[in-house]
């Protein structure tokens, strides 16, 4: 084969093709540093007061909803919510168990759903069974009400205070302005503590009438797993202006070869 004349067949010789957008240089980098620094500050300085209304909403939404006394954690005071498990004896565990395996066998043959849905529903029925089983077994899962209450809103402080340097890391890989990068972590941090107090609530809502067998995969499947698909969710959506704003700039004014 002659290799001189396939290259020269080609429009463009071999070449380095990695580009790196203009908008992104040490002082817009240094900007949004600041700009999550700040963030975080402001997240750090009110922190005891957003768990108190964080609390107080979730309260407000669940019928019936009271908080417990203060308990600290990371220098402030936390009064989780107050969730009363409903009871279930041998009777309405093996029924769970029951329930849980045969609808997860089922929903394995069932191919028309998709495979995402499909499997999160068996994931969920399989985490229901095995709770049912243990409980069976044992009486009990190990830990109660006030143990899901108190690591639940624990982690939505952690959460809390990752939010602002996580996103505002993530950020940096794409050419946002400094005010597109503020929007972006105001809304991420936003979104999260409105729908974390909304869950909190259904979580408390679910558990009064589930019972302790659906505890260990709301926590797991729909606590802190959620938060991430929040913070993506925004995230996408603050890519449509940004790649609209891009486009209209004309790539000899956004890229720059390495």
């Amino acid at each position: 084969m002659d290799i001189s004349v396939d290259r020269a067949a080609l429009p463009i010789l071999p070449h380095r093709a990695y580009r790196r957008p203009r908008a992104i240089t040490t002082r817009s980098v240094a900007a949004s540093l600041t700009l999550a620094a700040a963030v975080e500050a402001l997240v750090v300085a009110f922190l005891g007061d957003l768990a108190a209304v964080f609390t107080r909403v979730s309260a407000e939404l669940l019928p019936g909803g009271a908080r417990a006394a203060a308990r600290p954690f990371l220098g402030i005071d936390l009064r989780p919510l107050e969730i009363e498990l409903q009871p279930l004896d041998y009777r309405a565990l093996l029924v769970w168990f029951l329930a849980s395996a045969a609808a997860a066998a089922v929903l394995a043959e069932v191919k028309r759903i998709g495979a995402p849905a499909r499997y999160m529903a068996i994931y969920n029925l399989v985490m229901f069974a095995v709770s049912a089983t243990y409980m069976l077994f044992t009486g009990e899962l190990g830990y109660g009400a006030e143990s899901f209450s108190d690591l639940y809103i624990r982690s939505a402080v952690v959460i809390w205070l990752v939010i602002p340097a996580f996103v505002g890391a993530i950020s940096l890989f794409l050419p946002f302005t400094i005010l597109e990068r503020g929007l972006l972590v105001g809304a991420s941090l936003a979104y999260n503590l409105v729908f974390s107090a909304v869950r909190y609530a259904l979580f408390a809502w679910i558990l009064s009438w589930s019972g302790a067998v659906t505890m260990a995969s709301l926590y797991l499947f729909f606590g802190p797993l959620l938060d991430f698909v929040y913070v993506v969710g925004v995230f996408s959506v603050f890519l449509v202006p940004m790649s609209k704003r891009l486009g209209r700039e004309g790539p000899q004014d956004v890229w720059t070869w390495l």
